[in-house]
């Protein structure tokens, strides 16, 4: 082998050495949720029920740092780096304003079961036309920026939401 070829095999080995390493870092990181994850929940369903279950799931993966953001904005998770976001079906921009609308004699509202369950519960407010229920609003669902490969955290965040839902499906809280 002539010097320059030399030269050219070491360094196509370096190279191919990085691209190992590389490739590695990417399977731990599917693997182990490690790093910030960064969460935007909807205020109703994230302050009152999503919101004080989040040490829970943060005593499970220490390697894993929470920044966690509440509005019913419509979010570009991309631009603003956002990892995953939970959305609430939301004809409505904010849940808890027509809330207090409704319990201080706003009107008839159509609102998801979390919004008005303890307000039913307190006796402030008196559910009507139970068996005409519309599917609007009922929908929750977890959003993610595609990518090729789902993430170690967004996967463990969206185990934990999954199982969190089911919890308070069979509460009564979301249907």
């Amino acid at each position: 082998m002539t010097e320059d070829g030399a030269k050219f095999y070491d360094r196509c080995q370096q190279i191919l050495d990085e691209l190992e390493a590389a490739e590695l870092e990417i399977k731990q990181a599917q693997s182990i949720p490690t790093g910030t994850l960064r969460l935007e929940l909807s205020i109703g369903l994230g302050k009152k029920y999503i919101a004080p279950q989040l040490p829970k799931f943060a005593a499970q993966y220490p390697d894993l740092k929470l920044d966690v953001f509440f509005s019913d904005r419509i979010v570009d998770m991309v631009e603003e780096g956002i990892d995953a976001t939970v959305r609430v079906g939301l004809q409505f921009d904010y849940a808890e304003a027509m809330l207090e609308a409704a319990i201080n004699s706003g009107g008839i509202i159509q609102a998801p079961q979390y919004t008005v369950a303890e307000a039913i519960n307190d006796g402030q407010l008196q559910p009507i036309l139970s068996d005409y229920a519309s599917q609007l609003g009922k929908l929750i669902a977890i959003v993610y920026p595609q990518k090729r490969y789902l993430s170690a955290k967004v996967s463990v965040f969206v185990m934990f939401m999954t199982e969190l839902m089911s919890d308070l499906k069979r509460m009564g809280i979301v249907n």
